[in-house]
């Protein structure tokens, strides 16, 4: 799963693992353009492959 900091998959991005069901603190992560993703995800989409993935 991807997720993007803007509405329609814009700005920066960062990806969850095809083997992980959620993660429980997204403070901890920032999108690829260095903003902190908590409460800050504004679209999502599947994809078959990722450059970076959260923690």
């Amino acid at each position: 799963m991807k997720f993007y900091c803007l509405a329609d998959y814009g700005g920066g991005y960062n990806c969850l693992d095809a083997n992980e069901f959620f993660l429980d603190n997204l403070s901890r992560n920032t999108f690829s353009d260095g903003a902190n993703m908590n409460n800050s995800i504004r679209s999502h989409k599947w994809v078959e492959c990722c450059d970076r993935f959260m923690h």
